[in-house]
């Protein structure tokens, strides 16, 4: 429940049913049970109004403006926006065979005018542009896609457009005239994403999100998203998600196990001249090295997409140590249940220049060594959002974190 509309982030509006100035959650639920049911049963919105004014008067809940606005609103926001996400999956599913998508307008005396100049557009499927401007993109947004082939703008004599540049603005609090907002122009407030990707997986594009907030916002957003109780939800999930994949085996798929600190994300921007001319000395030494096979190292991606940190289904039991079993440098059972947290409650953030990755320095273990959590920036396979992956688990001794090729981006190494 909420007490403005744009009080909760956006996948869960994707991937929630959203009611602003519901009275209480069992009424969000009962009224998303009826708009669920009416369409399993293929009812019409004047079924769904009876239904909504029985659970109406059971909570006892004065709502503003008259009832046929209300209940279009509430309709027709959770209808579009729930058949917009399951579209995206199946683009998702065909784009191999079908990569271009078309930005479509209902034209007439309604149209915004952004929706106008956005009409016929054509851009690839992974195109940032979708990320922030899939439809829908304001309350009462009719505009769709449409998937192509490469034959169909042949055929069709089209071409993909240059993806265009979007410039944002800042949301004011017309009570305290503060930016609590930074949207792109042409999108309402609430509406900067990509309902698809939010309802395969919100938690991800919830990250993606806040990572393109501006630094004086990003700080109580993330504060806002994260809580005890959402560590032990992560947890509990992260958990179900290792005995599912070991069940089923799944294929492509991901569990978000948390939100990277925007500290860190500002680090690393700040420390970015640091981090290339370790890069380069690391660089140097290889090519002198008499060892041949010595790889030079990549220009580093220091610039995360998303603060989401994710764990694919592959990496599971690389994660849990099995290679490596007895060895002191295996994380044990209880840690690796609570990865989540342990990730949130971070002793300090480094960046290993070697390994081209962040290092999440969490619990001492026994034997003066340091539980570390290598995760990789901006990591992507087929089918998966781009996120930031957990790739390996184990323990250091803190001589080793103190060597020159890792850089402390936020907390302390002097931990006891």
């Amino acid at each position: 429940m909420t007490k403005h509309w744009d009080d909760w982030v956006a996948p869960s509006h994707a991937h929630s049913f959203t009611i602003a100035g519901a009275p209480s959650v069992d009424f969000v639920k009962d009224m998303q049970a009826a708009l669920v049911g009416n369409i399993e049963q293929g009812l019409t919105i004047a079924d769904f109004r009876k239904t909504f004014d029985a659970i109406v008067k059971k909570y006892g809940w004065s709502y503003k403006g008259e009832r046929g606005w209300r209940t279009r609103v509430i309709y027709q926001t959770n209808m579009r926006s729930a058949r917009m996400a399951a579209k995206w999956r199946t683009i998702q599913d065909n784009k191999d065979i079908a990569p271009f998508l078309e930005y479509l307008s209902v034209l007439d005396g309604r149209t915004t005018k952004n929706c106008k100049a956005w009409d016929n557009l054509i851009l690839s499927v992974d195109d940032e542009f979708w990320s922030t401007l899939y439809p829908p993109n304001h309350w009462g947004c009719r505009a769709t896609v449409r998937q192509l082939s490469a034959a169909s703008l042949k055929r069709e004599g089209k071409a993909v457009d240059s993806s265009p540049n979007v410039s944002t603005r800042d949301v004011l609090n017309p009570s305290t005239g503060e930016v609590y907002h930074n949207v792109p122009h042409g999108i309402s407030p609430g509406w900067d994403y990509n309902v698809g990707q939010a309802w395969i997986a919100p938690d991800v594009s919830l990250g993606k999100k806040l990572a393109r907030l501006p630094r004086e916002l990003a700080g109580s957003a993330y504060q806002n998203q994260v809580s005890d109780g959402f560590l032990k939800s992560v947890d509990k999930s992260w958990r179900a998600f290792r005995s599912n994949v070991k069940s089923t085996h799944a294929t492509n798929a991901i569990q978000f196990v948390g939100l990277g600190n925007h500290k860190v994300q500002a680090a690393l921007t700040d420390k970015a001249e640091t981090i290339m001319a370790k890069t380069a000395e690391i660089n140097a030494k290889r090519a002198a090295s008499p060892v041949n096979n010595l790889p030079q190292l990549k220009h580093p991606d220091l610039n995360p997409e998303s603060l989401a940190m994710v764990a694919p289904d592959f990496k599971v039991d690389h994660l849990e140590g099995i290679h490596k079993a007895g060895s002191s440098s295996q994380w044990n059972a209880e840690w690796i249940d609570s990865l989540p947290s342990l990730l949130h409650d971070y002793q300090a953030v480094l960046y290993d220049t070697d390994a081209q990755a962040l290092v999440y320095v969490t619990k001492a273990h026994k034997d003066g060594r340091y539980a570390t959590a290598y995760v990789n920036i901006n990591q992507s396979k087929k089918k998966m959002l781009v996120s930031n992956w957990v790739k390996s688990l184990n323990t250091k001794p803190l001589q080793t974190l103190n060597e020159p090729r890792f850089i402390i981006l936020d907390g302390s190494l002097s931990i006891k």
